[in-house]
Order: structure tokens, then sequence, then C-alpha cells
């Protein structure tokens, strides 16, 4: 009886337990952060969400921990946390909500660039960080413009302050001021002669961290300055040359021109993966597009039904022909123009003309004598020898 007893106790206890726990994760889940999707701008932005399949993003699509966003060329999505955090992809940009509770918010940049804005100060107890390559920042009321490529990470602080760590290494930086991590000897970034070394920061690798410095808001990328013209309501950018209004002649000139730039290279990069994708789904070899693999592979499955969207699976997609495409177009004849046209005869004009003979012109001419051409010249003639002759007045003379 007594085991039994305590077998029953040992039964309650882990059922208590286990209660305990699922109420713990209930209410967990219960106060996990508000994630969505604002918005939207380009057709190339797409969601997996834990071991799900991939789905076309849109506005109001919620989010969670675990989820991964993409985008590709020309395309941008705005998500949003709390009514108070917002966060702008830019093109060709990967992120994933890494954690996502009711205390805790990481978003960790695997490539591209990231604009940030959280209007309020995080509450006590509250922890958002943002990762990237070799560095993790903490903020708590802040914005700013954040890349990274894998080996670089660079930061442009627009309001605010942040601590960055970059291994054991840490430090502050404030609004209007930038930092740059590099990874390993062979950075591509031009570093001041006192920049730092951080030996084993990142999984044993070292990383070159770049003295803190200024920049203004012509020195921004052409997505960080997107986000500032769209956000400018919102933020304060004093620190950054733009005091007064940020919509200026000069600001926009500028973004202009490097919108144009941008999007004549996203554009020559979407020609090149579709014609890897091609490659590939003409069973040639796998086709690489500048060092790399096409950033939009054909999946098996795919289909644009469920509100996702997806690529159809290894056959080629079904060609939708236009109205009548099938079908030559209809000439439509103009008047009479199965026939011939009837050529009018101008008046007589079947008849040979009627040549008017001139006066006489059919007899030869009767040549006219001149004057005394109309009696004979009489010749004188010897040819008689009767002793006389005629004279040249037609008398007899005799000899």
């Amino acid at each position: 009886m007594r085991i039994q007893w305590k077998k029953l106790l040992v039964v309650s206890l882990a059922a208590a337990l286990l209660g305990s726990n699922l109420m713990s994760m209930a209410q967990e889940s219960a106060q996990s952060r508000t994630f969505s999707v604002l918005s939207v701008s380009g057709d190339e932005a797409y969601v997996i969400k834990g071991a799900g399949k991939e789905v076309k993003a849109a506005a109001g699509m919620p989010l969670g921990q675990g989820t991964k966003i993409r985008t590709g060329a020309l395309t941008s999505v705005y998500v949003a946390a709390d009514e108070d955090k917002t966060i702008r992809l830019d093109s060709n940009t990967q992120v994933e909500i890494t954690k996502a509770t009711s205390k805790s918010l990481k978003i960790t940049l695997k490539s591209g660039e990231i604009f940030f804005n959280v209007d309020k100060p995080l509450k006590a107890g509250e922890e958002m960080t943002f990762d990237a390559a070799q560095t993790s920042m903490s903020i708590r009321g802040t914005s700013g413009v954040l890349k990274s490529d894998g080996d670089i990470t660079t930061l442009y602080l627009l309001e605010g302050k942040v601590n960055l760590m970059c291994g054991t290494e840490s430090i502050t930086v404030n609004e209007g001021q930038t930092v740059t991590v590099s990874e390993g000897a062979n950075h591509t970034v031009k570093l001041a002669p006192n920049a730092a070394q951080v030996s084993g920061a990142a999984g044993g690798k070292d990383v070159v961290l770049s003295p803190v410095s200024t920049f203004q808001w012509h020195e921004l990328s052409v997505g960080g300055m997107e986000a500032v013209l769209e956000q400018q309501d919102r933020l304060e950018l004093s620190a950054i040359g733009l005091g007064g209004p940020v919509v200026s002649d000069e600001y926009l000139a500028r973004l202009e021109e490097l919108e144009r730039e941008k999007e004549a290279e996203e554009r020559q990069q979407m020609e090149k993966e579709e014609a890897a994708r091609q490659a590939a789904g003409s069973g040639g070899a796998s086709v690489r597009v500048d060092g790399k693999e096409p950033e939009l592979p054909v999946s098996e499955e795919r289909s644009s039904s469920g509100g996702g969207w997806s690529e159809p699976e290894t056959d080629a997609p079904t060609a939708v022909d236009p109205p009548a495409s099938t079908e030559p177009p209809t000439v439509v004849e103009p008047p009479a123009s199965t026939e011939p046209p009837t050529v009018v005869d101008p008046p007589a004009s079947t008849d040979a003309p009627t040549v008017v003979d001139p006066p006489a012109s059919t007899d030869p001419p009767t040549p006219v004598d001149p004057p005394s051409s109309s009696e004979p010249t009489v010749e004188s003639t010897d040819t008689d020898t009767s002793g006389g002759y005629i004279d040249s007045n037609g008398n007899w003379q005799s000899r």
C-alpha cells in the first residue's frame, strides 16, 4: 500500500509540474509579440514559417518566431512588431525572426540591408537585438540602417544609441555615427590605421572593427535614403544633416540618381537568374550567377493557391494564349476588295482613235509649175538639115 501511495504521489507531482509548464508556455504564447507584414512593394517577397514551404508575402500576414523573410530584386517589405517597432527589408535581403516573445525580440540579418525604427524606448525587462554575421547589437529606442554581405557588416545610426558587441569587444555607437566590421584579413573595406583587431570574435575567425566615425545623409545607400524619406515624420534626423524638412531638391535628386543605378543593376541580376533557371530547367548543368547559385531556384511543388506563391513542378508553365492568338487575325476586306476593280473606259477608249486626214493628204500634192513652166521649152535642134531652122521665136529661117 505504501508503495502504491508513493507511486501515486510521484504521478501527481509530475502532472502538476507538467500542468505548470503548459500554463507557462500558454502564457508566454499569449504574450508573444504581434508581428506581421505591413506592406510589400514589388513581386519578389517570400516568407517561410518554420519547416513550412515558402509562400509569397502579403500585407497583413502574421509572422512569428522562426519565420524567415526574403526579398528579391526591385522589392522591399515593411514588417512591424507591437505597433511601435518597424523594420524595412531592402531588395535582395534575408532575415530570420530568431526570437519573438513578450520579453525578447531578436532579428538575424543573413544578408542584405534593413532599416529599423523603435519609436518608444523598451520597457524594463524587455530586450531587442539585431544580429549580423560577427556582430550583435542591443537597442532600446533608436533608428538606423544595418547592412551585411556575410563578410562586411556596417551600421549607420540615425537616432539614439546602441551597444555593439563584436566577440569580446564592446563599443557604443551614437546617433550620426557609423561603424564597420570585416571578417578576416581579406576584408574589402579600407579602415583607419588604428582599426581594432579582434581575435576569435566569430567562430574563431579574426575580424577587423573600424573606429566609430560620423556620416551624413548622402552617404546612405539608396535603401536607407528611401526608408528615411518614407519615415521622415517619425524620425529626428539633425545628426545626419537633415535638420530641416527631409524632402529637398538635393535629396530627391540624389535619391533619383541612386534609384536609377540600382534598378539597372537589379534588372541585370534578374535577367541572369532567369537565364540560369532556364538552363537548369532544360537539363543542362547547374548554372551559377556571379559565383552563386540562382537566388530563386525552381522548387518541386509550388502553386499560387491558398494565398501563397509557388512555381510549377518540373513541367514548364502552361502558356496562356492571348485572345485570338491561336488563329491569324481576321482581315477585314475593304469594300469590293475581293474583286478586281472595274476599269471605267474613258469615252471612246475602246475604239481606235479616228485619224482625221489633213486636206488632200491622201493624194500626192500637185506640183505647181513656176511661171513660164507651163510651156515646154523648145530646144533648138540642128537635126533638121533641109536648109533652114526655127529661131527662138518659132519662126522658120532659111539658111
